[in-house]
Parts: structure tokens; C-alpha cells; sequence
């Protein structure tokens, strides 16, 4: 019986149609971003990727009564994402964007600040271009106010 149970499973392995990624994936959730093979979507106050017929979860929508958050500009490369996590405390008016890169087949994931310049209160940090690239690579522009700055992190 073990003779031909290996050969088996591993036919039926390769015999899955390329479609069946998508499927794994499901349609469950309200999609935010298509960007090349990678689906972005929110289910219940939370965010995914989807690639290749894996989910990985980005970030949680959850936060208390005295925070705004708000999650956006994704952005992809082959297996990297890069998206801008936004943060705010109501009760002293603090803004901070982040710049969060993910290995979608992997278990990395990075945060790095938007911007050096110190957070202003009532002063929303707005990031105007991120770009991620195959290698890990990401670049992006940013700005507080009239403080516009340019960032890059090498690949990883």
C-alpha cells in the first residue's frame, strides 16, 4: 500500500490547477488593493495579502477610543509589500506615519519611521510615493506640513 500511496499524493499535487491559488484564498473579506497577483484585503477591522494561495495578515484596524489609525498605500514587488501605517492620539493631537515592508514568503516584516522630523501636534505626516522593489528595496517620499523629505531602505 505505501508502494503507491507516495506517488499518489504527490500526482495530485501537481495535478492542481494554477487557479486553485486563488481559490485558497478565498473571497471572503472586502478587496482593498489588487496589485499583480497579490490581493489586499479587510475582514473584520483587519488587513491581508494574498499571494500565490497564501494569506499572510498585514495589520489590525483595531484601536481604542482616544486613537486614529488608517492603513495605506500598498505597494508590491515580486514577494515584498511595503504599506504607511498611520497613527494618532486624539487626547494630544500626535501624528505618526510608518513605513511597514513585509515578506510575503517569509517571516520578516520591518517598521520604519516616515519621517526624522519630530511629530507636530495636529499636523497630519502624509506619505505622497512609496515604491518597493523585487529585493526588499523601498524608497519613499514624505512630508509634515512644509517638511517634505525622501527616504530609502536598502534590500534586506
Amino acid at each position: 500500500m505505501a508502494r503507491w500511496l507516495l506517488p499518489l499524493l504527490s500526482f495530485a499535487a501537481l495535478a492542481v490547477p494554477a487557479s486553485a491559488d486563488a481559490k485558497r484564498c478565498g473571497k471572503s473579506g472586502k478587496t482593498v488593493a489588487r496589485l499583480a497577483a497579490t490581493r489586499i484585503f479587510a475582514k473584520h477591522h483587519s488587513y491581508y495579502a494574498c499571494q500565490r494561495g497564501r494569506t499572510r495578515f498585514l495589520w489590525s484596524g483595531r484601536h481604542t477610543a482616544d486613537e486614529e489609525i488608517s492603513f495605506g498605500a500598498p505597494n508590491v514587488a515580486g514577494r515584498w509589500l511595503a504599506f504607511v501605517d498611520y497613527y494618532c492620539t486624539l487626547h494630544d493631537g500626535y501624528h505618526v506615519a510608518t513605513v511597514v515592508r513585509v515578506d510575503l514568503r517569509g517571516r520578516r516584516t520591518d517598521r520604519l519611521p516616515a519621517l526624522t522630523a519630530s511629530p507636530h501636534p495636529h499636523v497630519r505626516p502624509r506619505v505622497i510615493s512609496l515604491a518597493v522593489a523585487a529585493d526588499g528595496a523601498v524608497a519613499w517620499t514624505a512630508e509634515l506640513g512644509a517638511t517634505v523629505e525622501r527616504h530609502a531602505a536598502p534590500a534586506l
